[in-house]
């Protein structure tokens, strides 16, 4: 396969009584991907979601949609993909479609049946099935039913390898899985891959997509495709690809799973220098800010008070008479410029990687809200750890005088006994907030 890219069209959205345009663009899965697999070689294509692997193995098998485009050449041995050449190739998709209350020998007899070719016989195409099952090792379990979601039958591994089983019933020269191990334990998810790899040295081309395999898994595998956004990153022996990557200046800081690393780098490259049409990227990078800059302030400063409460009432005790106010700018002042430079630190270096607006204003008004979002989720955690304070604590409210907290005046007036209808009142407007949501969504689409 060369230069194989992909993009989708604008869709009409039709229903029973209407049809409605979507004015959406073209968006564009995959940019230019090319390689090569030779018979007796498996391929892996790994990559983070999104970033168009399904859509890859689909091209391959001639599975998508011809509403939408795809340009590139696809050839088996030097011929084009036609009628023919799709008899010679198994596909196995990522979803395992079954009649549930089949047994697996029954579901690859029902299968021999109707597709093996009129001219083999009867007992010709249920020795077929026999080779099949000895193949994939499904002897102990081939009178055990299918199973579905509500009904008890084999596990997903060996589900996995009766999809597999019905397309070798075609002795398929090309074999096409679609995250073949999504959903296994690591345990059945390396004997399908070794079942794979068996397929490949007698001879067939075996072609695969996975979404993170384990170390052992990643080994492996002969040859490797690496897609970040639909960009190719790598294409070569499995080998070589930490190698390559390590020469060009990006290797794993600590000893970790090759896989991993891979993958992590692949959604790095994802935010950088992302193009204008990208808005998907960008979105998710400023959510990113969001997160960071109102996660780690508000768990910094949720213990301050709890934790600085013994050491203010020793001291105000001990006759150190300060103010509380005092205090609490202090605390303020001192925490304020640790809990700002991180975030500052984070969006100046990935503000420009990511591929948004390159100017100062942007850059300046991005950094001044991320950094006001960080300050207002500080004051949340300060917010949390004050109201930490359980109500047996006590205060100096006099020289040498102790009270309880929970008679201070405010917190007196308030109140911190009546804690079930607190929860009350919450599960009241828990409740409320949804019905009035609900109404207002009648009412909307209503007038719409």
């Amino acid at each position: 396969f060369e230069d194989i890219v992909h993009k989708t069209k604008p869709s009409k959205r039709e229903g029973f009584f209407f049809k409605k345009e979507i004015n959406s663009e073209e968006r564009l899965i995959l940019k230019g991907i090319s390689g090569i697999v030779f018979p007796g070689e498996l391929l892996a294509i790994l990559g983070p979601s999104g970033s168009g692997k399904s859509t890859l193995i689909n091209a391959l098998g001639g599975k998508l949609n011809d509403s939408n485009i795809t340009k590139g050449t696809i050839t088996y041995n030097g011929k084009p993909l036609s009628k023919s050449v799709k008899q010679n190739l198994g596909f196995v998709a990522q979803h395992d479609i079954f009649y549930p209350h089949l047994s697996v020998n029954e579901t690859l007899v029902f299968s021999a049946l109707l597709r093996l070719p009129n001219s083999l016989s009867k007992q010709e195409k249920m020795l077929k099935v026999k080779e099949v099952i000895d193949e994939l090792d499904l002897n102990h379990c081939k009178d055990t039913i299918i199973g579905g979601p509500l009904l008890r039958g084999v596990s997903g591994g060996e589900r996995k390898r009766v999809s597999i089983g019905q397309e070798l019933l075609t002795n398929p020269s090309l074999l096409l899985v679609d995250e073949a191990t999504t959903g296994l334990d690591s345990t059945i998810a390396r004997k399908l891959v070794m079942n794979l790899c068996e397929l490949a040295k007698g001879g067939r081309t075996v072609v695969m997509t996975i979404h993170q395999p384990s170390s052992k898994l990643f080994h492996m595998f002969q040859k490797i495709l690496l897609l970040s956004d639909g960009n190719g990153m790598y294409f070569g022996k499995g080998d070589y690809v930490l190698d390559y990557f390590s020469g060009i200046g990006y290797s794993p800081l600590v000893a970790m799973n090759p896989t991993d690393f891979l993958l992590d780098l692949a959604n790095g490259l994802l935010w950088w220098h992302s193009k204008p049409g990208h808005i998907k990227d960008k979105v998710g990078l400023l959510f990113y800010y969001t997160q960071f800059c109102g996660f780690i302030p508000m768990v910094q400063t949720l213990f301050t008070f709890p934790e600085d409460r013994a050491m203010i009432i020793k001291e105000r005790s001990s006759c150190m008479y300060y103010r509380l106010s005092s205090y609490f700018i202090a605390s303020n002042v001192i925490d304020l410029p640790v809990q700002l430079f991180m975030p500052t630190l984070f969006i100046t270096i990935t503000y420009w990687m990511g591929g948004l607006k390159a100017n100062a204003s942007n850059f300046f008004q991005t950094l001044s809200v991320s950094l006001l979002y960080a300050m207002v989720s500080q004051s949340i955690g300060q917010a949390i750890s004050a109201m930490l304070f359980k109500n047996d604590d006590i205060y100096s409210c006099g020289e040498n005088v102790t009270c309880l907290v929970g008679n201070y005046p405010t917190i007196k007036h308030i109140g911190l006994d009546n804690q079930g209808m607190s929860v009350a009142v919450l599960v009241a407007m828990l409740v409320g907030y949804r019905l009035i949501a609900y109404f207002a969504l009648i009412i909307r689409m209503t007038h719409n």
